[in-house]
């Protein structure tokens, strides 16, 4: 039987059979960023709650913050602080005038208690937008790759808001941010009521 007299699922699934099996993944999925263009992190995906680019014109900057603290933005009928990532890791001190941000939107409240049994949290909370340089792209790790950080790493960046480090196969290595001391380091900050 000819493709061209199917209907299009059918015949899409007959020309391209691979995008209708299941996948199967194991380990934790994670969500790599950029912090610099030098620096790729990651963070599990189940604290995430949206990635998005965000006009800067969205985001109203507040007089005398931190300077980690790019502003505040409306999303979804709720207002949350946008913390720029770089700054919270003290990796630059330059306040980035960018045209659009890339933002990691999570839920603080989230971070002190476990995810549900889906794996991942509900939509109602506390929020906060992580601006980073760029969200390169989902990840998948074995369960057990996680490694502490190195003391003679080369890397000049608070390791207080690690958990460690993920090796890949190509000898780098990926940075896995501690969502809980990132909350913490947030809260401390007051951008939001604890």
């Amino acid at each position: 039987m000819s493709t061209q007299s199917l209907p299009p699922t059918e015949r899409l699934q007959q020309l391209l059979p691979q995008l209708f099996e299941p996948v199967e993944t194991s380990g934790e999925r994670y969500l790599e960023c950029q912090l610099t263009p030098e620096l790729t992190a990651i963070l599990p995906l189940r604290w995430v709650q949206q990635s998005k680019v965000v006009p800067a014109t969205l985001i109203t900057p507040i007089p005398l913050m931190p300077p980690s603290f790019l502003g505040l933005l409306e999303s979804q009928n709720q207002v949350i602080g946008v913390v720029q990532l770089s700054h919270l890791f003290e990796l630059s001190q330059e306040r980035s005038s960018l045209r659009q941000y890339p933002l990691i939107i999570i839920r603080l409240d989230s971070l002190s208690r476990p995810p549900s049994n889906d794996g991942y949290i509900s939509n109602d909370g506390q929020f906060v937008g992580l601006a980073v340089h760029k969200i390169t792209r989902l990840v998948n790790y074995p369960s057990g790759r996680l490694q502490p950080m190195n003391a003679q790493a080369d890397y000049d960046i608070d390791s207080s808001l690690l958990k460690g480090i993920i090796p890949i196969a190509d000898g780098s290595e990926r940075l896995v941010l501690d969502m809980v001391a990132i909350a913490n380091r947030i809260q401390r900050l007051r951008l939001v009521n604890a």
